[in-house]
């Protein structure tokens, strides 16, 4: 009798709850470890893909900066090559001086620094 009254109840709980299975059950440490690990790749590590996302971000920041820098200094350059056109543009712009035969208009309000002769 005992042996049919473990069958039984064996039977009756196996319908209700589900068998035990300990591939699932190690299946759910291996969800949580995958999960972490995830979480530690994404966020936290040294070479986490957030730090590698914003190291890009300040590269392509740098570009631009180190671009611009370049063209300033080509500029630069230029004007250098060629410094009678520097003497001339400042002459012109801060002193008022004009070529002989050149005719200045001025409008009120715009004065040389220094007198013209």
């Amino acid at each position: 009798m005992r042996d049919i009254g473990r069958r039984i109840r064996r039977y009756r709980l196996s319908r209700y709850a589900p068998p035990v299975d300990r591939v699932r059950r190690s299946l759910k440490w291996a969800w949580w470890l995958g999960a972490l690990w995830l979480v530690w790749i994404a966020l936290i590590s040294d070479h986490s893909l957030l730090r590698i996302w914003r190291l890009r971000a300040a590269l392509e920041s740098s570009g631009r900066r180190l671009a611009e820098s370049r063209r300033e200094t080509e500029g630069i350059a230029a004007t250098l090559r060629h410094p009678d056109l520097l003497v001339e543009r400042t002459a012109r712009e801060n002193y008022g001086m004009a070529r002989p035969g050149e005719v200045i208009y001025r409008i009120s309000g715009d004065r040389p620094s220094t007198p013209a002769p």
